[in-house]
């Protein structure tokens, strides 16, 4: 998904998966502080991880998880919510290693919060898993 090791500038396109573009939010230590909407439905702030997650799943579900103050909370949500009608989906947690269900392509990937290593968390959506499940592929931004 990636483009390559050089530098993409903030707003550039990463790649795109399943029709849900990523785009640069130029390095680690860039905050917009920007809103973004889709089609009126907030996803979060410009180009952060949250929101790619969740434009993902609005664009291929029409349905998004609750708001967090960081990523690493999405773990512990219980639904996502379909935005047109209201419906609630389960949004199932799977522990890495604990889960005897294979991860799959399209599935939510939340890191925990790790102190001074991933302060936020981080979300990601799995973009391809081996026949093997040895090998896992990541579309994020």
């Amino acid at each position: 998904m990636m483009n390559g090791p050089e530098t993409v500038p903030y707003d550039g396109v990463l790649g795109t998966f399943r029709g849900a573009v990523a785009y640069s939010n130029r390095d680690d230590e860039y905050f917009s502080g920007e809103n973004h909407y889709m089609n009126g439905v907030y996803c979060g702030f410009k180009w952060q991880c949250v929101e790619y997650a969740r434009r993902f799943l609005l664009h291929t579900k029409g349905a998004i998880f609750g708001q967090c103050g960081r990523a690493s909370e999405i773990f512990e949500m219980k639904v996502i919510t379909n935005v047109e009608t209201g419906e609630e989906f389960e949004f199932k947690q799977c522990a890495n290693k604990k889960s005897k269900t294979p991860p799959r392509a399209g599935d939510v990937l939340i890191y925990p919060f790790v102190e001074n290593q991933t302060p936020w968390g981080h979300v990601a959506v799995i973009s391809y898993v081996s026949a093997d499940l040895k090998v896992a592929g990541i579309a994020e931004q």
